[in-house]
């Protein structure tokens, strides 16, 4: 698992040259000099907002697992559209009733706080697992590994006062 994060460092590692900048990248040089190299067990991504409202959400996945952290779950709504992409509005024709497609859209709409996906038999990511005690110690397991990340990585997020102060500056226009 590899991310954009890796790219500064596998540069500067490729060409010799060093910085003093802390990336939270690694270099990709052993995993393409060695298919047995030791990597990275989790990848998380993070997104803020797209637009208005501010919805921001953590990911981390691991090679079955992907867990989603809707940080403002109880408080807000992720926007339906984006940049006229027209699948939410899609999901709500007739055809869709029913359908894993049309509860996809429903659950992006009106997120829960958490959500697991099992990526081995569910690829599309359709069925929501968290909650689910059969699937409780991968939940336990990603849910500590993001929590470690965001201290380590000092999220922003992890302050209250941080949400209210972007809320803020978003109303303020």
């Amino acid at each position: 698992m590899v991310s954009t994060v890796d790219i500064l460092p596998t540069i500067l590692d490729a060409t010799g040259a060093t910085s003093g900048v802390e990336t939270h990248g690694r270099s990709l040089r052993p995993v393409l000099e060695s298919a047995d190299a030791q990597w990275r067990e989790f990848l998380v991504g993070e997104f803020h907002m797209h637009g208005r409202p501010w919805f921001p959400r953590r990911a981390i996945r691991e090679a079955r697992y992907k867990l989603i952290h809707n940080l403002l779950a109880d408080t807000a709504r992720p926007l339906s559209r984006i940049d006229g992409d027209i699948g939410y509005s899609t999901s709500r024709e007739d055809r869709y009733t029913g359908t894993p497609v049309r509860t996809a859209f429903d659950t992006y709409a009106e997120p829960p706080e958490f959500k697991l996906y099992d990526l081995a038999n569910d690829p599309w990511e359709f069925n929501n697992l968290a909650g689910n005690s059969d699937h409780a110690e991968a939940e336990q397991r990603l849910r500590a590994a993001l929590e470690a990340w965001r201290q380590e990585t000092d999220d922003p997020t992890l302050d209250p006062a941080f949400h209210d102060e972007i809320k803020r500056q978003l109303a303020a226009g």
